[in-house]
Order: structure tokens, then C-alpha cells, then sequence
């Protein structure tokens, strides 16, 4: 009934339908995000494993890549015999998927150059590879949109509304109804964009 009452109602908009093109980039996105994802599930599985025999690595893939070796390579400090095999097998593990994560942050480069749609986008201030294909997997080629503030709504990056007794008040963004990955990219990316913009010289790196 639901379904029913909400098709019969001329002003609900349709979700706007992904081409081809657009759902194999987010295919290749949402690929690369699995990867990084099961990185960073291994990279804190070895080193909560090696806490447990009280060797500490710091924080960060750079440290583990750097200290994991000579770890490896200590037979002094404490690391049973029978769990050296296989934390060697989880170190090439995580190498491995560090090798696929960059193959394919080069396949997205490759990919946004060669979409005409993706080179517009990386001209937006803060939008680099990443977040070009994920805005056009979303955005394709934007005729769903009549503004810029419409699609803002879209992807849940303007206030929540609640109104009631003819008074509209605004209760922040929400946390749960989003695109959550293309919200982060793009609050990265603008964020990064700011602090290297030390003095401003237009209206928009002023209003920035």
C-alpha cells in the first residue's frame, strides 16, 4: 500500500537510474573499498596478535611495513615458533592487497581521464580521482537535478528538516541517511583544499 500511495503522488521524485557506465565505475569503486577495508581489518588483526606476545608496532601501514620484517627476523622476542609461519603468510597477505588496492587506484585514474564527465569534476576544488568517479556513479550526467542544492539534498549533505505547526526548523545532517563514502571524500577533500588555502584571493576561495 505504501508503494502504491507513494507512485499515485505527483510530486515524489524517481530515484534517477544508473547507466551502464556509471554502475561499472561504482563496481571498480566499491571494489577498491573492500580491499581497503580488509587492509585495514588485517594491518589491526597483525598487530593486536603481536600486542598479545607484548611486540608493539606503532600505529599506520608505513610502520608496519617498515617493522614487520625485522620482527620476522628477531628469534628473541617472544613469538612462538609455530605462529612465525603464519604471521609471515599475513604479512604477504596484506602485501598482496596492498598491490591490488594500488592497481586499481590506477585503473580509477585511468578510468576518470578517459570519462569526459569525470575530467569536469576533478576542476571542483578538493575532487581528485576517488571522489570524481564515486560524484558520477551518483551525479552521471546531473539532468535529474534541477540545482546544485537538489543534489545536495540527494546525498544528504544539507540539514534534516523537521517542520511542524507551520514552523521548519533544521536538526542538523544526519548520520545514518547518506552516501556515506562519497560524503567523507568529499568532506576530505574540501577540508585538504582549505588548509592549503593560506590566503585567499577570489570571492569563492574568500566564502571557502
Amino acid at each position: 500500500m505504501a508503494v502504491a500511495e507513494t507512485a499515485s503522488r505527483l510530486n515524489i521524485k524517481e530515484a534517477p537510474l544508473k547507466s551502464v557506465e556509471q554502475q561499472g565505475l561504482q563496481s571498480v569503486q566499491r571494489s577498491r573499498e573492500l580491499l581497503v577495508q580488509n587492509r585495514a581489518a588485517l594491518s589491526n588483526h597483525i598487530l593486536g596478535l603481536l600486542m598479545e606476545f607484548d611486540v608493539v608496532i606503532p600505529k599506520g601501514w608505513a610502520a608496519l611495513h617498515q617493522h614487520i620484517s625485522l620482527v620476522l627476523e628477531d628469534a628473541e622476542n617472544g613469538i612462538p615458533h609455530m605462529f612465525r609461519p603464519t604471521l609471515h603468510r599475513m604479512y604477504q597477505r596484506y602485501l598482496q592487497l596492498k598491490e591490488d588496492i594500488n592497481f586499481l587506484n590506477e585503473q580509477i585514474k585511468q578510468l576518470v581521464k578517459q570519462n569526459e564527465a569525470c575530467t569536469r569534476l576533478l576542476n571542483i576544488e578538493g575532487v581528485g580521482p576517488i571522489s570524481a568517479a564515486l560524484l558520477f556513479a551518483t551525479l552521471g550526467t546531473g539532468k535529474a537535478f534541477k540545482n546544485g542544492r537538489e543534489f545536495s539534498a540527494y546525498i544528504s549533505l544539507t540539514p534534516k528538516q523537521y517542520s511542524s505547526g507551520g514552523k521548519t526548523n533544521l536538526i542538523g545532517i544526519s548520520r545514518h541517511i547518506a552516501n556515506h563514502r562519497l560524503r567523507s571524500v568529499l568532506t576530505q577533500g574540501a577540508r585538504a583544499y582549505v588548509h592549503r588555502l593560506k590566503e585567499p584571493q577570489t570571492p569563492k576561495q574568500k566564502w571557502l
